[in-house]
């Protein structure tokens, strides 16, 4: 499964759509071990900050990720 399709599930189970970027990383790994292989904990978290800063479907406010609100 691709992260970002990942996350977006994890996130949708949540309260409030939203997680702090550490407890969102191990839920990953819980669900896909394959995703941060051969990455140390620093290096894993930056690659998924980096790879939600990209999204449309991501807000990113310090160290919690949420859903984006979309209208329509």
């Amino acid at each position: 499964m691709k992260l970002k399709k990942l996350c977006k599930r994890l996130l949708k189970k949540e309260p409030g759509n939203s997680l702090k970027l550490k407890q969102l990383k191990v839920l990953i790994d819980e669900h896909s071990s394959g995703v941060f292989h051969n990455m140390s904990k620093k290096d894993s978290i930056t690659y998924l900050k980096r790879k939600l800063e990209g999204s449309d479907t991501f807000c990113l406010d310090g160290k919690q990720v949420s859903l984006t609100l979309r209208s329509g």
